[in-house]
């Protein structure tokens, strides 16, 4: 009987390929974590995204109420009276009267105070310390600031039946 002699190939060690990598493991493996990072990420994304419209949606609910309102509108004038008080010193025993100039060439025809006076500008009325503000937002300045003259010597309206 012949006797077959096999060749046997010596086994390397070589201490690269003696970890077995992740990445040239399983490709089931692979592609399982790449599917769970992403799957984190979009959940992430989606608790972010509710997280603002839920806040969102409080403010606007809020908005949507008398009281809403007049907290925006007090918390606008506060920004707006911030703002001029850096240029000049404010009563600060009073709320103001603000308003929007919409009509600048009509208010100039009017009165004299409003010459220099643009649409968009801020007019800040202070009723007992009788002063007025013109205050231009965009380019930070006071246009005019005034008295107040108020006819004082108004007759009282009676009605008869």
């Amino acid at each position: 009987m012949p006797i077959s002699i096999r060749r046997v190939n010596p086994v390397k060690e070589d201490s690269r390929d003696a970890s077995p990598s992740v990445i040239s493991g399983n490709p089931k493996k692979v592609f399982m974590i790449i599917l769970l990072i992403i799957a984190v990420m979009a959940l992430t994304g989606c608790l972010v995204m509710f997280v603002k419209y839920s806040v969102a949606k409080k403010r606007i609910n809020s908005l949507t109420t008398p009281q809403g309102q007049q907290d925006l509108a007090k918390m606008e004038v506060k920004a707006l009276l911030d703002k001029v008080s850096k240029h000049i010193v404010l009563p600060t025993d009073e709320e103001p009267t603000v308003a929007s100039i919409t009509d600048a060439d009509a208010l100039k025809t009017e009165q004299a105070f409003y010459k220099d006076a643009k649409n968009g500008d801020k007019v800040i009325i202070f009723m007992q310390a009788k002063k007025a503000i013109i205050y231009n937002e965009e380019n930070d300045i006071l246009v005019n600031v005034g008295p107040i003259f108020m006819n004082e010597t108004s007759t009282p309206t009676t009605t008869t039946e």
